[in-house]
């Protein structure tokens, strides 16, 4: 399906109030963004039409942000004119529940995406949804969707939307820019993609303030998020810390801890899980979900040094496999 090898990690939401005013935007950002978000407002000025027009002329993916919240039988008629216009993937809000959105699956099919709306950033949004977000989360990996839509402006919601729904099902994250979430943040919490529009058309030049946020996360982030000590051995004048990788690299230690017990390096621990490798005096535990406990450590300035090198190496090996 789409959005398999992002650039910029941006779906620029193209909210202008016509097709002049959008296809001078998308001539400067055609090469700076993933893939387009269209709302209910352009379509309904300019026609189902201007999909296809978009389509042939950039050849990026389309987003129509519908939200789709109706009956079965109504979300069938407009997931059948979205996906005959040309759209790649389309919108609904989670409250409709199972039926209706296995109802617009099945009209989607295997080469359409179905994103579900988490929750809204609103007042009222934050009063209704909110509460139940973590169940449409569920509810939407359990049906097989392709991705759904959490709050850029709240990274830890991000995170328990990504815990939620597992490592592979899309998350796309609205209210970055204009609204104060940023495109670094929401990455670097879980999110594949930023959902970025006025920050982008509303910019006196639209290619750079794209090219801008996408720099923003290219560079890696630091392996390490947090170090805290666990005990201090008075006897041997040792610490053991508690070491939370970045959330990339802790996936990455999840495949590395595979690898490992595949080759049979270091020792597999059945009863905690995970492994433990051993350099020089030091000991690291790397536990299945990604977290590490290092042992034998002088300082906490020398174990926060000695994570950071380990987990680059690791991170380095693992992707040269």
């Amino acid at each position: 399906m789409f959005l398999k090898s992002p650039k910029s990690r941006i779906i620029l939401a193209l909210d202008t109030p016509d097709r002049e005013q959008s296809l001078h935007v998308m001539d400067q950002c055609r090469d700076a963004v993933d893939a387009i978000k269209l709302n209910y407002p352009l379509v309904l000025q300019e026609g189902l039409s201007f999909i296809g027009e978009l389509k042939k002329k950039y050849d990026l993916p389309i987003i129509a942000d519908f939200k789709i919240a109706d009956v079965p039988v109504t979300n069938n008629r407009i997931v059948r004119l979205a996906k005959n216009a040309g759209v790649d993937a389309v919108m609904v809000h989670g409250f409709i529940g199972p039926d209706a959105i296995m109802e617009v699956k099945e009209v989607a099919g295997d080469d359409m995406g179905v994103f579900v709306v988490t929750e809204l950033t609103h007042p009222g949004g934050l009063e209704f949804t909110r509460p139940h977000a973590k169940q449409f989360a569920e509810m939407a990996a359990y049906l097989g969707c392709y991705g759904i839509q959490a709050p850029g402006t709240r990274p830890e919601q991000i995170r328990v939307m990504r815990e939620t729904v597992g490592p592979d099902m899309k998350i796309i994250a609205c209210g970055i820019g204009a609204q104060g979430g940023t495109l670094q943040a929401a990455i670097e919490a879980g999110a594949d993609f930023g959902i970025i529009g006025r920050s982008i058309y509303e910019a006196d030049d639209p290619r750079e303030a794209a090219m801008s946020l996408a720099r923003s996360c290219a560079e890696e982030p630091d392996v390490v998020k947090d170090v805290s000590v666990v005990r201090y051995c008075s006897e041997t004048e040792s610490y053991t810390l508690r070491v939370e990788p970045a959330r990339e690299i802790r996936e990455i230690l999840k495949r590395f801890i595979g690898y490992c017990q595949s080759r049979r390096i270091g020792l597999t621990l059945h009863h905690d899980g995970g492994i433990l490798l051993r350099k020089g005096k030091n000991i690291i535990h790397i536990y299945n979900d990604g977290r590490c406990l290092l042992s034998n450590i002088s300082s906490v300035a020398e174990g926060e040094e000695l994570a950071r090198r380990w987990l680059e190496e690791i991170r380095s090996d693992m992707n040269n496999l």
